[in-house]
């Protein structure tokens, strides 16, 4: 069994729902076979996301870490190519902090790279009628923030797992007029597939 963390954000802005929550709570009640999920949500909140997320992965010793979060311009599932080392929050997360442009690591890397396939995974998905499309940068909010400070940690102790952020579309619930959404089962077999295309790269050898 290849072991994977899976994790969601809690609702924030306000809202009642996270799609992000939604599609990991789908997939963590059917997960792909020949994977071990463990799945955690966090807490929208700078610093407490990171170490909770650490916490879990120092506990599981997984093969791949793939994080979720929502993005409400999103049309498609978003895969992120990399973090930049900067908070800079639209909006206060959710224990009220909003820091602006400030180094999420002191002196640490301008950006850290996932290292893993994303260009394949959205040519596979596209192939699955599932949209999907590659994206530069995780942003400046608390997911960016979770991204990078993953990578950090991963760099820093010399950790082997890999570990990827794929940012969803609203809900079709959530959406206003105007607003691209999907369902939670399409963004939930989309993650399927991520899990199982990315665990294949981190362990060098098919997932069945």
């Amino acid at each position: 069994m290849i072991r994977v963390v899976l994790t969601s954000f809690e609702p924030f802005a306000n809202q009642a729902v996270n799609s992000s929550l939604e599609v990991g709570r789908a997939v963590a009640r059917r997960p792909p076979r020949g994977i071990e999920l463990e799945w955690l949500t966090l807490p929208v909140v700078a610093g407490a996301c990171v170490e909770r997320a650490w916490e879990c992965i120092e506990a599981v010793e997984p093969s791949l870490v793939l994080a979720l979060g929502q993005a409400a311009g999103a049309a498609a599932l978003r895969l992120e190519a990399r973090a930049v080392n900067v908070n800079d929050f639209r909006i206060p997360d959710n224990a009220g902090n909003q820091p602006h442009e400030q180094p999420i690591v002191a002196r640490g890397p301008a950006t850290y790279g996932t290292q893993i396939c994303n260009r394949t995974l959205c040519g596979e998905l596209s192939r699955q009628g599932i949209p999907a499309e590659l994206s530069a940068s995780a942003g400046t909010y608390v997911c960016n923030h979770l991204l990078y400070g993953l990578l950090h940690q991963a760099a820093v102790t010399a950790c082997t797992h890999r570990t990827g952020f794929i940012h969803l579309p609203l809900l079709p619930g959530q959406a206003r007029t105007g607003q691209s959404a999907l369902s939670v089962e399409q963004m939930a077999e989309g993650i399927r597939q991520a899990i199982i295309t990315y665990a294949a790269r981190a362990c060098g050898a098919p997932v069945r």
